[in-house]
């Protein structure tokens, strides 16, 4: 198995996939806030689609990732 084929099956998820993971996460960290911890628990995400046809490299789509993770945070 070559490093795309590994990359691809490690981190690569269906169009819907990232919503209802995202969902379920949610859900958790809600039900955690709900309960008596003596701290705050958040979680933020940066999910892009990916586009074989792109000429955008892998840095190019993690930076892009990171940027709308530090967008969400912001926005809190």
């Amino acid at each position: 198995m070559n490093y795309r084929e590994i990359m691809r099956r490690r981190f690569i998820l269906g169009s819907t996939q990232p919503q209802v993971i995202l969902a379920r996460i949610q859900e958790n960290i809600e039900a955690l806030r709900q309960s008596s911890l003596p701290y705050q628990i958040s979680f933020s995400t940066g999910i892009v689609q990916c586009d074989p046809s792109s000429d955008l490299t892998l840095s190019d789509y993690l930076a892009l990732a990171d940027k709308q993770m530090y967008e969400q945070k912001k926005g809190r």
